[in-house]
C-alpha cells in the first residue's frame, strides 16, 4: 500500500487548476484545529493555487446542493474519461442533480491532461488529487457551494471533512476505490476503521469491488463465505449501516447475455448513526447509464421540516399500567354535552388530555428520558470504538444500535416514485402524494356522514 498522507484542500482558492497540497500532521489536521476554524462557506474569490494531478474515473461521487439540497451521484464507472463525449455526460449529470461534490474513479487521465479537463470542461469547479491517489481517485467541487479538507488517502480511499451551504454542520464523506482481488481488498478494511468518527456525522461511498451479502451477486460464481466475512465484520465493528435505496438493486452487469451474464451490487453507501441522527432524510437511488456498466447513484438530503404541533402520540405501553384501565373509564362516564359526533369527538378530547397528564405524573417526561438512554448509548458507543476487542463494549452497544436505525429508517418516507417513475424529492409534494392516496381509498365525505354530523 502506497504510504498514507494528509492534505487539505479548501474551495475557492483557485480556479479549476486543482487543489494546493500540504503534508500535515494527521493528529492535529483531524482533530480540534480543524473543527475550530470552520466557518460557514461563501462565495469566494478566485485565486492561484497550484495544480495536482489526476485520478480516475470508475466511479462518480457527488455530493451536490442548491438551497438546501445535498446531491451525491456515486459509483459511476465510465472505463475513463479520454473520450470528449463523456466529458459532456459527466457535465450534464453534475448539472440536472446540481452536484457541489464529487469523486470521479478511474478517469484514466494524469497530470497536465486532469488540469486541461478541469480548465477547459469544469470552470467553476476545484479539485484535489495527488500521487497517491493518480489514475485512482479525483475529487472535484462547487467553488460557490462547498467547502472541503482532504483529511487521510491512500491507495484505497480519500476521506474528506465537508462544509455546505444551506447545511450548518459539517460532515465526513470517504470516498472508496478499491481493488478486484479479495488479497488487495484485504488492506481497505482496517485502513477505514482507523477513520471511524464516534461523534460526527459519517458517510462511505464508492466502488468497493466487493460484496457484503450472499444475494449481492447473480450469475457466475456463488458468493462464498470468505468474500464477505471481511466486509460483514468491518460494518459490525464500526455500527455502520447500508443507506436505504431504491431504484436497481445490482450496480455492475457484464453486459453479456444468457447463462454468462453477472449481474452484482459492488457500489455501495454507508452511513453511521450520527449521519442517521443529523440527516434523516437521507436517500439513494440507482439508475442505469448508457455510457457505462456501472449503475449511477443519487443520494439527496433534504431538510427536516417542522409540522407544526406536535400530534397525539398514544404509547402502547400505558395499557399495562395499574392506573390506566380506571382513568379511561372515569373519563369516558363523565357526561358531555353535545349532538351526533360531536359529542364523541369531544369524549376524546377530553380523555387525550387527561392520558397527557397521567402519563408526566406516572410515566414521566419520554422525552428526556430518551434523550438521557441516547446519552448513555452515546457513551458506550465511543468506548466500543476506543475499544474494538473488547467484546463487552461491543456487545453493549450491538443490540441498541441496530433498534435506534432500524426505527428510525422505518419510521420515515421521504421520497417516492411517480407514475413516469421519477423520483420525487420535495416534501410538500411526498405530503401531498400519500393525503390523496389515502383519501382516494376512503373517499370523500358523502350524505350519510354529513347526516350523522348533523
Amino acid at each position: 500500500m502506497d504510504k498514507e498522507k494528509t492534505v487539505v484542500a479548501d474551495a475557492g482558492q483557485g480556479q479549476s487548476s486543482g487543489a494546493t497540497e500540504m503534508l500535515v500532521d494527521i493528529t492535529d489536521v483531524g482533530g480540534l484545529t480543524a473543527k475550530n476554524n470552520w466557518q460557514t462557506p461563501k462565495k469566494l474569490g478566485s485565486q492561484n493555487k497550484q495544480g495536482q494531478r489526476g485520478s480516475n474515473s470508475k466511479n462518480v461521487h457527488k455530493v451536490g446542493a442548491q438551497g438546501k439540497k445535498l446531491t451525491m451521484d456515486l459509483g459511476w464507472n465510465i472505463r475513463g474519461l479520454n473520450n470528449p463525449k463523456k466529458h459532456y455526460v459527466v457535465l450534464d449529470i453534475c448539472s440536472k442533480s446540481k452536484i457541489g461534490i464529487g469523486a470521479i474513479l478511474e478517469t484514466k487521465l494524469k497530470g497536465v491532461k486532469v488540469q486541461e479537463l478541469m480548465m477547459n470542461k469544469f470552470r467553476n469547479w476545484d479539485y484535489y488529487s495527488s500521487s497517491v491517489t493518480e489514475g485512482r481517485i479525483l475529487i472535484i467541487w462547487r467553488k460557490v457551494f462547498v467547502k472541503v479538507s482532504v483529511i487521510k488517502e491512500d491507495s484505497h480511499f480519500v476521506h474528506c471533512l465537508v462544509r455546505m451551504i444551506g447545511h450548518k454542520q459539517s460532515f465526513y464523506i470517504t470516498f472508496v476505490y478499491d481493488q478486484n482481488t479479495l488479497e488487495e481488498r484485504k488492506f481497505l478494511w482496517p485502513g477505514l476503521s482507523q477513520l471511524v468518527q464516534p461523534i460526527h456525522s459519517w458517510m462511505i461511498l464508492g466502488d468497493f469491488n466487493a460484496v457484503f451479502t450472499a444475494k449481492d451477486r447473480i450469475g457466475g460464481k456463488q458468493v462464498s463465505q470468505m468474500e464477505i466475512v471481511d466486509s460483514a465484520h468491518w460494518i459490525a465493528m464500526n455500527h455502520l449501516e447500508a443507506l436505504k435505496s431504491t431504484g436497481s438493486f445490482f450496480t455492475w452487469t457484464n453486459n453479456q447475455e444468457g447463462v454468462s451474464q453477472i449481474y452484482s451490487k459492488i457500489d455501495h453507501v454507508f452511513i453511521n448513526k450520527e449521519w442517521l441522527e443529523g440527516f434523516p432524510n437521507t436517500t439513494a437511488v440507482f439508475k442505469w447509464e448508457t455510457s457505462s456498466d456501472h449503475y449511477s447513484c443519487t443520494i439527496s438530503v433534504l431538510p427536516v421540516e417542522k409540522l407544526g404541533v406536535k400530534p397525539f402520540q398514544f404509547y402502547n405501553f400505558w395499557t399495562e399500567h395499574a392506573l390506566f384501565k380506571q382513568l379511561v373509564l372515569e373519563s369516558w362516564r363523565q357526561p358531555m354535552t353535545g349532538i351526533g359526533l360531536k359529542t364523541i369527538f369531544l369524549k376524546t378530547m377530553r380523555l387525550k388530555h387527561k392520558l397527557k397528564r397521567f402519563n408526566m405524573n406516572h410515566i414521566g417526561d419520554i422525552g428526556v428520558q430518551f434523550q438521557k438512554a441516547k446519552d448513555q448509548f452515546q457513551d458506550a458507543l465511543y468506548q466500543a470504538q476506543l475499544h474494538p476487542s473488547n467484546f463487552v463494549f461491543q456487545d453493549k452497544v450491538k443490540f441498541v444500535a441496530a433498534t435506534f436505525r432500524k426505527r428510525k429508517e422505518d419510521n420515515r418516507i421521504a421520497t417516492f416514485i411517480n407514475e413516469q417513475g421519477r423520483v420525487v424529492h420535495n416534501y410538500s409534494k411526498v405530503v401531498s402524494h400519500f393525503l390523496n392516496h389515502f383519501q382516494g381509498i376512503m373517499g370523500s365525505p358523502g350524505s350519510a356522514s354529513k347526516g350523522l354530523n348533523s
